[in-house]
Parts: structure tokens; C-alpha cells; sequence
């Protein structure tokens, strides 16, 4: 979505009113530099987003600033705002999350090699978690492994870290090969076998003719050359959920859990990974904050393998790789 000269204009316009609503309304969040680390903006950005709620009478600030958390005035003004916000970006999802055509897989697989030299890889699957506060009726489908509540998400990454698939729309409790398995990437995969070409992931899924995991128990030292490139290239997702929860850290734990229905935290999962893309794109640079615990918001997630003790490999086309390209 272009950003007309209009729209900047009409947005400087209206940064001093909004700044006076912001402070009158929450003075302790604003008018420090603890602002910026609680919205994870720098200034200048920060101005952005006030304008974009700029109050539209003289007792709109009343409202208050609009806030993924509870912690702020008028929690159901709040949700009328976020509901219309992300009702306009949800209509521009698949301009924003796309996954690789067929004319951008040479591109696609050369940059994957040059992270762990295993070829044919277009993209590196995984799932994260995402707290939020359940339904009544249905508080253990949300309660995952680690005894919390949570939205299981499941992202195939590029090697720049752009989200190129995404499901949002499982509980917590769910595994991520039945996510994987109900979700649109095994029919896409099998589209593009004549391509040969492969998606890889942790020791959690199981080995596919078009997904490559490591081998559990290596005995050979081709086995553990594969296993160590397959390390290096699958970190690329580590990397991007680390990114994208300190993009926005109304996903990370350290925000606590989100208020809303999972319908609703859903479509929050899925603006913020749209804006994440648009921020690798437009290559707007992250500027970490200093975390509430005083540290740096990890830039890294480190991986939660699931085992899954059911599922048969189907290792031909990874015996294939490790013979033709580790031995």
C-alpha cells in the first residue's frame, strides 16, 4: 500500500494533537523514554503510530492510546480501533505473504545454499507459540506443553527471514505435524515435485519426499556433515521468529498473554508477519530495545523440537542428498 504525499502531510498535520491526547492519557507511558520501549518504536516512529489514531473530536483523547494490552484506558475502544485496523490489512494478506513462484525458485535455492550448501531448498518450516488468554469453555485446546496458553503458528521462511506461508489458527495444544499436515503446504509441495525441490525442518516432523529433517542418531561422518549443514540452514527460522517477536512484542511472553478471542489474536499474528515482510522489504533496520528485564530482546527463538513418535520417514530423498552431496 503506496503512501501518498496527502496522507504524510495529513499525518504531521495531526502529530501535535495527538501527542497532547497521548500524554493527557497515560503521562507515565508517554512522556518518558519508557514510551518507546514499551511500543518497541523509536521516536520518530512512534509519531507515526499516534497519528494514525489521532482523536477526531476535543474529548477524543479520553480514549487513550491504542494498546494490545489491558493496561491502558478504554479496552473496548481499543478493540473497535485494532478490529478496523486489522480488517484493512487482513484484505492485503496475499500481497504480503506470498510463497515462491515457479520463476523464482533458481533464486530461491541459491540463496538457501549459500547458508548450509544443501540444495533445492525454497524454504524452512516451524511453529511458535503465541500466549493468549482462553476461552472458558475451552481452556485446555489452548494449554500447550509448557503448561500455557497459546496460538500454535506455523511459518515457512525465505533465507532473508520473509515469511512465505503462515497458519495462525490452531490452539496451542495442537502438534505441529497436524498443523502442517491440514494446512495448504503439502498440496503446494507436491505441485512443485517435478521441480525437486524441498522444504526442511526440525527432528519434530518427519522425513517427506518433499520436507528434509536430520537424522536422529547419524553413524557415519557424511550423516553428521549433513545434520551440521542441515543445522546452519534450518536456524534461518529461529532467527525470524526471534526478529518478529521483537518487531512486536505484543507476541512475545515477555508482554504477557493477549486479551482477545483467538479469532481476533489470529488476525493480530497474521498484520504483524504482513508488516514484518513489508519491513524486510521496504528494508526499514531494527533497532533493539532494552527489554523490561533490563537485557536485549533475544533476536533468536530457540527451537522446540516435537517428537512425534507415529509418524514413518520416508528418508529416500535424504539418503539421495547425503550420498550425492556429503559423502
Amino acid at each position: 500500500m503506496a503512501v501518498t504525499a496527502a496522507a504524510v502531510r495529513a499525518a504531521v498535520v495531526r502529530t501535535t494533537v495527538v501527542r497532547t491526547a497521548v500524554v493527557r492519557t497515560a503521562p507515565a507511558r508517554t512522556a518518558t523514554a519508557s514510551a518507546h520501549r514499551h511500543w518497541l518504536l523509536k521516536p520518530i516512529a512512534f509519531n507515526v503510530v499516534q497519528c494514525g489514531f489521532a482523536p477526531r473530536t476535543a474529548t477524543a483523547y479520553r480514549h487513550g492510546v491504542p494498546c494490545l494490552r489491558n493496561d491502558l484506558t478504554s479496552h473496548c475502544h481499543t478493540s473497535q480501533v485494532l478490529s478496523t485496523v486489522l480488517s484493512a490489512l487482513m484484505k492485503y494478506i496475499r500481497s504480503y505473504i506470498i510463497f515462491p513462484e515457479v520463476g523464482d525458485l533458481p533464486t530461491v535455492k541459491g540463496d538457501f545454499y549459500a547458508l548450509g550448501h544443501i540444495p533445492n531448498i525454497i524454504g524452512a518450516i516451524d511453529g511458535t507459540h503465541v500466549a493468549l488468554v482462553p476461552p472458558k469453555d475451552d481452556e485446555q485446546v489452548y494449554r500447550n506443553r509448557k503448561n500455557y496458553h497459546s496460538m500454535n503458528v506455523q511459518v515457512v521462511c525465505l533465507s532473508d527471514q520473509y515469511i512465505s506461508h503462515l497458519n495462525a489458527k490452531f490452539p496451542g495444544s495442537v502438534h505441529d505435524v497436524y498443523i502442517m499436515r491440514n494446512s495448504s503446504i503439502p498440496y503446494v509441495m507436491e505441485q512443485l515435485q517435478r521441480h525437486r525441490v524441498w522444504l526442511i525442518g526440525d527432528s519434530g516432523y518427519p522425513n517427506l519426499p518433499w520436507l528434509l529433517t536430520p537424522v536422529r542418531n547419524p553413524r557415519t561422518r557424511a550423516e553428521e556433515r549433513y545434520n551440521e549443514a542441515h543445522g546452519r540452514t534450518r536456524r534461518v527460522i529461529e532467527r525470524t521468529f526471534g526478529l518478529l517477536k521483537a518487531r512486536f512484542r505484543c507476541l512475545h511472553m515477555t508482554g504477557g498473554s493477549l486479551m482477545y478471542s483467538p479469532r481476533k489474536v489470529c488476525h493480530i499474528i497474521v498484520a504483524c508477519c504482513m508488516l514484518h515482510n513489508l519491513a524486510l522489504r521496504r528494508q526499514v533496520p531494527f533497532l533493539q530495545e532494552d527489554g523490561p528485564d533490563g537485557g536485549v530482546v533475544a533476536a533468536v527463538e530457540p527451537a522446540e523440537s516435537e517428537e512425534e513418535e507415529d509418524e514413518e520417514d520416508d528418508t529416500d530423498n535424504r539418503d539421495r542428498v547425503i550420498l550425492q552431496y556429503f559423502q
